[in-house]
């Protein structure tokens, strides 16, 4: 099963600020929905995080691994996230611009799923995806506010 989502996040943090945070697994972690506190680096741009997630009947620890390539106002992650029986293979791109107010973050992902996942049917996993997509905009939005003291 093939997936694509795009959006955009305005936030108030400034472009170095941003970039710090979206291109460092350690922060951008904790803006994943099931976050369970634990990133792993191996090298300098390698990493795995333990996430917790449920997809209709489907529930679990599932592991986002992959390698990041920095730019200077991007970043892209691939790899792949396996549990519940189910891989994923993905690409993330995210870039910044800075705006008048803040930043701007645009962001792509895409990949294919496989094993149990897709067997879930699509409906379902539009309807889980979107709402994960949305958790990470509102969740990079809560982490850049209180990095900078707003909350």
């Amino acid at each position: 099963m093939r997936i694509r989502y795009e959006g955009k996040t305005d936030v108030s943090a400034t472009l170095p600020k941003v970039m710090e945070f979206v291109s460092e697994p350690k922060l951008f972690a904790k803006a994943l929905p099931g976050y369970k506190g634990r990133v792993r680096m191996s090298g300098e741009n390698e990493f795995e995080i333990d996430l917790e997630i449920s997809v209709g009947p489907l529930s679990g620890d599932i592991v986002l691994g992959g390698t990041r390539i920095r730019e200077e106002r991007a970043v892209t992650y691939r790899g792949k996230v396996t549990g519940l029986n189910s891989v994923f293979d993905y690409a993330l791109r995210i870039e910044v611009e800075e705006m008048p107010d803040g930043s701007r973050i645009r962001w792509v992902i895409e990949g294919t799923m496989s094993g149990l996942i897709s067997m879930v049917g699509e409906t379902v996993v539009d309807r889980v995806a979107r709402k994960i997509m949305e958790e990470v905009q509102e969740n990079t939005r809560r982490e850049l506010a209180r990095a900078a003291g707003g909350i």
